[in-house]
């Protein structure tokens, strides 16, 4: 049985010059390919469509007709696309998979008299499945449910890149609240129409006075049964939103939660600073052994000494700086715009170039490892080089940038 983990998804999102998949062309491709949670690798190019592209769309985009003059025609472009894709056990993820999956269909076929074939599944679809009832699911408002940034909007690279984040989120919740692990359980999830549960009175009563002394904080948190057990444990953006959502009939529709939520008898939180600290803190919760590294060929992007930093963070006027030394979270500060270059100099120097030891083993190193490789490149990513002056140098010039 295919296990979720060990399929490929190619994430996919298309720019074109109209709605029509037979008459209209590509002008921007991007796919994203996930595997066992992480963004292992991308594809992207812009495309000659040799037409026009209308007014509309070149303020929607900003591709105008100018940028893609001398970009290579859709038969170049095909073979690099279809060599990247070209992977046993995978499926094409699109939002609005249709939509993608005919255009690229049509220009294959157009181009070759043939396509490739693949299994679908649409983020849109999948987020009506999991999400509460009254939520938007276009691409802006699933990005802003899951506190995904999207870089370029309406841009194939930065739309597929947070579609693969948000099917990354999804994929999870699966796993967590529904028990989804392999790829015929998917399937027949998605086939069914979708359930709602309801709590009984008494237990929505009492639950709620409990919740409600929990904050509005990101961090982990654990429900315990009658005999103090713990029955449950996750992570979430907002902890008290989270809980209370499992007392929402339009948003329950997971029998194991339902089952979950009337055997809880009280829960315990922990504040955490980021979703990398939160991650860790579940590492050993979620998983009795090692996450399994990877067994296919498949090596991701390694990210042993690098300085991470994070201007979208739920503090405001910040940047985080996340210090990873042997693939380890060595240390992590939070810089305002008053803050002291000492302070970064000092815990830069401590962390890379005194030879500080840090504690970890390899199931740290890849729960760091899946939460780096989810975060675009966006110069953000800095290796650590010998030179520690130029190191230093680039680190300040990126926080400045940042205000």
């Amino acid at each position: 049985m295919s296990k979720l983990d060990s399929t490929n998804f190619f994430v996919v999102d298309v720019e074109t010059t109209g709605a029509n998949s037979k008459t209209d062309r590509i002008t921007d491709i991007a796919v994203v390919h996930v595997l066992g949670g992480e963004i292992i690798d991308t594809f992207h190019s812009l495309v000659n469509p040799r037409q026009p592209i209308p007014e509309f769309i070149q303020e929607m985009t900003g591709i105008t007709n100018e940028l893609v003059r001398n970009a290579p025609d859709e038969r170049d472009v095909l073979p690099e696309y279809r060599d990247f894709i070209a992977k046993d056990n995978s499926i094409f993820v699109a939002h609005n998979a249709n939509f993608d999956h005919f255009f690229i269909r049509n220009t294959m076929i157009r181009n070759y008299g043939v396509s490739l074939e693949h299994e679908l599944l649409c983020t849109v679809k999948l987020a009506r499945k999991i999400l509460p009832k009254t939520q938007k699911v276009n691409l802006t408002s699933l990005a802003q449910y899951f506190h995904i940034p999207i870089f370029m909007r309406h841009r194939a690279l930065g739309d597929a890149f947070a579609t693969a984040k948000a099917l990354i989120k999804m994929l999870d919740i699966l796993e967590v609240e529904y028990d989804i692990t392999t790829r015929k359980e998917l399937n027949d999830f998605e086939r069914k129409s979708r359930r709602r549960f309801k709590i009984s009175s008494e237990k929505i009563d009492w639950l709620k006075k409990q919740f409600e002394k929990v904050p509005e904080c990101q961090g982990v948190f654990y429900l315990y049964d009658d005999n103090g057990n713990r029955i449950y444990s996750d992570k979430a953006d907002n902890i008290k939103q989270k809980l209370t959502s499992y007392l929402d009939p339009n948003y329950l529709s997971s029998l194991r939660m339902k089952e979950i939520i009337e055997m809880t008898s009280s829960v315990e939180y922990f504040d955490t600073p980021s979703e990398l600290h939160s991650d860790l803190k579940l590492g050993k919760t979620h998983n009795e052994s090692p996450l399994e590294l990877f067994g296919n060929g498949n090596q991701p992007e390694n990210y042993s000494n690098i300085i991470y930093i994070d201007s979208n963070n739920r503090l405001g006027k910040t940047v985080g700086v996340f210090l990873i030394k042997d693939g380890l979270l060595a240390n992590h500060l939070e810089i305002g715009t008053s803050a002291s270059s000492f302070i970064i100099e000092t815990a830069i120097e401590d962390t890379y170039y005194n030879s500080s030891n840090i504690t970890g083993d390899d199931n740290d190193r890849i729960i760091v490892r899946k939460w780096l490789s989810k975060e675009p490149d966006l110069g953000n990513k800095i290796e650590v080089k010998e030179d520690k002056k130029k190191l230093m140098r680039e680190i300040k010039n990126y926080i400045s940038s940042c205000y």
